[in-house]
C-alpha cells in the first residue's frame, strides 16, 4: 500500500482546455488523495567501467481506484558518473516523467 498526496496551490492558474484538473486537482480544491494504491520501485547501482559507474531508478504508481494500464505513473531516473581523477567527478543526469494526470506526453 502506498498512498500519495497532492497539493497544488492555486490549481486554477493551471487550468487549460484541454486538461481541466491540473494534477488530477479539481480547481474547488488544492489537493488530491489516492489512497489505495500501488508502487514498484526498481534500482540499479553498477560500475560499467572503471572509473564510471552508472545508476538509474525506476518507480511505477498505480492507483487501484482508476487502475488501467494507460493510467499508470512512470519515473525514471538515470544517472551516469565518471571519476576523473581524486579530486573531479563528471555526473551527467537525466529525468523521465509520465503522470496521466499532467498530460498523454513524456
Amino acid at each position: 500500500m502506498a498512498p500519495r498526496v497532492t497539493i497544488v496551490d492555486h490549481p486554477e492558474r493551471f487550468v487549460t482546455v484541454d486538461n481541466p484538473r491540473p494534477s488530477g486537482v479539481d480547481p474547488a480544491n488544492v489537493t488530491r488523495y489516492e489512497w489505495a494504491a500501488f508502487q514498484l520501485l526498481v534500482e540499479f547501482n553498477k560500475d560499467i567501467a572503471k572509473n564510471i559507474n552508472l545508476k538509474w531508478r525506476y518507480p511505477l504508481f498505480a492507483n487501484y481506484e482508476a487502475l488501467e494500464l494507460k493510467k499508470l505513473d512512470h519515473r525514471l531516473d538515470v544517472n551516469l558518473t565518471g571519476k576523473v581523477n581524486q579530486y573531479i567527478n563528471v555526473s551527467l543526469g537525466g529525468i523521465l516523467l509520465y503522470d496521466y494526470d499532467q498530460g498523454n506526453k513524456v
